[in-house]
């Protein structure tokens, strides 16, 4: 794995170790909305995923993976351990939503001459639905 890899994982990783966090900050006290935010960012990271394995490859099968899904572990204990106020976590949320939103322009638009705009713009309109039924 050479440098640009590794920065590259372990900026997932961190990204990972946030959303881990926000799993135990983020109000959902209602079965419905945690089973909304599961389902959306299950489907974010089915797409991360499928997009670090084909820019990766071997790198991300040997290593990439267990760093991004060890950090989410690590995240999610941290978020049982410390809390942030709430500022800070509001300013996480919208990090990762920022995050989120570029992660699905990377995928879904990736070029002028392949550009899926349906798909994007059918995406974008079904994630902004989870989350606000969340």
């Amino acid at each position: 794995m050479n440098l640009p890899q590794a920065t590259g994982e372990c900026r997932n990783g961190v990204y990972n170790a946030i959303i881990g966090y926000l799993l135990l900050r983020v109000e959902l006290r209602e079965l419905s909305a945690l089973a909304l935010y599961t389902l959306a960012l299950g489907v974010h990271f089915v797409v991360n995923d499928f997009g670090l394995r084909e820019h990766h490859k071997d790198a991300y099968e040997r290593i990439g993976r267990w760093v991004i899904a060890t950090a989410v572990l690590i995240g999610w204990l941290v978020g049982v351990t410390a809390d942030l106020p709430e500022r800070a976590i509001a300013l996480v949320v919208a990090f990762i939503a920022g995050g989120v939103i570029l992660n699905s322009s990377r995928e879904e638009l990736p070029s002028e001459c392949r550009a899926r705009l349906m798909p994007f713009v059918a995406g974008a309109l079904l994630y902004t639905v989870l989350l606000q039924l969340a």
